[in-house]
Formats: structure tokens, C-alpha cells, sequence
């Protein structure tokens, strides 16, 4: 059994990352491991632990990248509304300050409010209801991925 390099170490890690960001459990990736890598199941347990790691890091850098975008859009949004303040502008102001609003999550979800209505409603609003909150959350999401 010789001793891996450093690259095929990473490059094994890399591919239990990969393996368990597919749902995989431990068994499989030690079997897969065994047969394709001339290792122990303790260094398989090791890429586990170091695969875990760089998968929490690597979350980590993104919470922070989203913190700072977050941050760069609020002050766009705040300079913005200050400008319009300044010179009266205050229809633009205030849709300004009601994308402030939405980033800080103060408005309550539409679709609770739409829950009231549906409930007094007969089945054919209902159901036309439903679609039109599904169809705006699938809009929600693909906008979402194309960011």
C-alpha cells in the first residue's frame, strides 16, 4: 500500500464531498473507497472528516458572500431613497423604502393573507388561487436560480 499524494488525497476528498452532497452515507463511500482506493477504512474515515470540513467552509464563505450582497443592496437602496428624498421625490422614496422593507422581511407572506380567502372561497377560486400563489412562487425560484 503506498503513501497517496497530496493531490490524490484532495482529489479523493473532493469526490466524498461530492458523494455525500449526493445523500450518500458513510457504508457506500467506504465501499466505494476500499474498491477503487488502496486505502484502510480509517483513511476513508478520514476523507469523510476532511470532506465534511471543506463542505462547512465552503458553506460558510457563501453565508458570508450573500451577507455582503446583502449589505451592498441595502446601501444602494438607502442612498437611493435618501437622493430622493433630497430633491422630493417621494413616490421613487417610498419604493425604495419598500424594497428596504422586503430585504428586512417586515411585509407577512402573501400567500398567509391569501390562506383567509381561500378558505371563504368555492373550490374552482380555490383552486385558481392556488395556482396563481404556485405559479409566483415558481417565478420566485427561477428568478432565484438565474441570480
Amino acid at each position: 500500500m503506498a503513501k497517496s499524494t497530496q493531490i490524490e488525497m484532495d482529489k479523493r476528498i473532493e469526490h466524498v464531498a461530492s458523494m455525500l452532497t449526493q445523500g450518500k452515507k458513510r457504508p457506500i463511500i467506504i465501499e466505494h473507497g476500499l474498491e477503487n482506493w488502496d486505502v484502510q477504512t480509517a483513511q476513508i474515515d478520514n476523507y469523510i472528516k476532511y470532506a465534511k470540513e471543506l463542505l462547512k467552509e465552503e458553506s460558510a464563505n457563501t453565508k458570508q458572500a450573500r451577507d455582503v450582497e446583502f449589505a451592498k443592496s441595502m446601501r444602494v437602496i438607502v442612498t437611493i431613497r435618501n437622493k430622493c428624498m433630497a430633491i422630493q421625490d417621494y413616490a421613487r422614496a417610498l419604493q425604495a423604502q419598500k424594497e428596504i422593507n422586503s430585504l428586512l422581511a417586515l411585509y407577512e407572506p402573501q400567500v398567509h393573507k391569501m390562506e383567509h380567502d381561500i378558505v371563504d372561497s368555492t373550490d374552482e377560486e380555490r383552486v385558481d388561487r392556488l395556482a396563481a400563489i404556485f405559479d409566483r412562487l415558481r417565478d420566485r425560484r427561477d428568478r432565484a436560480a438565474n441570480e
